[in-house]
This record gives C-alpha cells, structure tokens and sequence, in this order.
C-alpha cells in the first residue's frame, strides 16, 4: 500500500529510518532531559501504527482516504465501495464515537470526523 501511494518517506523499521533524518522522542527525569530508548516497536506492532512516516507522507495518505480509492496519479489502489465502507460505521458505539473499519467515525453538528 506505501509504494502505489508515494510513501516515499514511510518506513516499518527503526533502522530502515535511521538512514534519514527524524525526530526522537525526549523525557525529563529528575530535570534531566533524555532521549526515550530503546525504540521498541517490533514487526507485530505495525497495525498499531507502528509506521514512522514524514509529514508529507501522513498528509499524502490522509488526502488518499478523503477521495474515492485511487492515488494522486489516479492509480486505483483501493474500489470506492471499500473506501466507503471503511468510513460507515458498522461496530458499537465506544465513548462518543462509532467504529468503522479501522476508523474512528463521530458526527458532530452535521460533520462527519474520521480519525485513526
């Protein structure tokens, strides 16, 4: 899914990510800054985000899911009825929002607000 959507910036692995530049996560103890390590995400983790992408890419996959399943160079990547069912709500209602396939669905005032 990552090549036929540009994700040129888009990698599954620590050390695939380290060959670019990127931003670490940082913590403070007893006033002392420090950089979070190691970075434990192992290859089971994927599907709970466990990809580290740029913000060109984050936004370049955000545009693809508000369109109708093809990629900017209009490549079909995904049928326009499985990117509509991937934003109907079809699970139970958690907290204030409704679940769809891997999404998050809240209507608010008439607006629907998808988010993962």
């Amino acid at each position: 899914m990552l090549k036929p959507l540009g994700l040129n910036q888009s990698y599954f692995f620590p050390t695939d990510v380290m060959l670019h530049a990127f931003a670490v996560g940082h913590g403070v103890n007893e006033g002392q800054n420090f950089v979070l390590r190691p970075w434990q995400l192992t290859r089971a983790s994927a599907a709970l985000g466990g990809i580290a992408a740029s913000m060109k890419d984050q936004l370049r996959y955000a545009r693809f899911h508000q369109g109708d399943g093809t990629a900017e160079d209009r490549t079909r990547v995904s049928s326009s009825e499985s990117m509509r069912q991937m934003q109907t709500p079809c699970g139970a209602r958690e907290l204030n929002y409704k679940m769809g396939l891997a999404w998050r669905i809240q209507d608010i005032d008439g607006i629907r607000r998808v988010s993962h």
